[in-house]
Protein backbone atom coordinates (compact mmCIF):
# COMPACT_ATOMS: atom_id res chain seq x y z
CA UNK A 1 0.00 0.00 0.00
CA UNK A 2 3.04 2.30 0.92
CA UNK A 3 4.92 1.47 -1.98
CA UNK A 4 1.52 2.07 -4.57
CA UNK A 5 1.51 5.56 -2.32
CA UNK A 6 4.94 6.22 -2.98
CA UNK A 7 5.17 5.37 -6.96
CA UNK A 8 1.67 7.69 -7.22
CA UNK A 9 3.05 10.57 -5.98
CA UNK A 10 6.67 10.20 -7.96
CA UNK A 11 4.62 9.75 -11.13
CA UNK A 12 2.37 12.67 -10.27
CA UNK A 13 5.62 14.98 -9.77
CA UNK A 14 7.16 14.00 -12.56
CA UNK A 15 3.83 14.57 -15.17
CA UNK A 16 3.61 17.78 -13.13
CA UNK A 17 7.27 18.68 -14.02
CA UNK A 18 6.47 17.71 -17.53
CA UNK A 19 3.58 19.49 -17.93
CA UNK A 20 5.41 22.78 -16.35
CA UNK A 21 7.97 22.18 -18.56
CA UNK A 22 5.79 21.80 -21.89
CA UNK A 23 3.81 24.75 -21.40
CA UNK A 24 6.92 27.15 -20.74
CA UNK A 25 7.97 25.88 -24.67
CA UNK A 26 6.66 26.31 -28.07
CA UNK A 27 4.09 23.44 -28.08
CA UNK A 28 0.69 25.22 -27.44
CA UNK A 29 -0.30 24.08 -24.03
CA UNK A 30 -4.30 23.26 -25.26
CA UNK A 31 -2.84 20.05 -27.37
CA UNK A 32 -2.17 18.67 -23.98
CA UNK A 33 -4.42 16.46 -22.10
CA UNK A 34 -5.50 18.12 -18.77
CA UNK A 35 -4.68 15.17 -16.35
CA UNK A 36 -6.34 17.69 -13.63
CA UNK A 37 -9.72 17.07 -15.60
CA UNK A 38 -8.59 13.56 -16.41
CA UNK A 39 -7.57 11.50 -13.10
CA UNK A 40 -8.18 8.16 -14.69
CA UNK A 41 -5.08 8.84 -16.84
CA UNK A 42 -3.04 8.65 -13.71
CA UNK A 43 -4.95 5.33 -12.10
CA UNK A 44 -3.98 3.86 -15.68
CA UNK A 45 -0.45 5.06 -15.55
CA UNK A 46 -0.20 3.65 -11.92
CA UNK A 47 -2.07 -0.18 -13.06
CA UNK A 48 0.66 0.01 -15.84
CA UNK A 49 3.90 0.21 -13.04
CA UNK A 50 2.42 -2.45 -11.38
Amino acid sequence: MLEKFIQATIITFLLHLILTVSSNSSIPSKGLPSLVEKPNAIAQLVKIMD
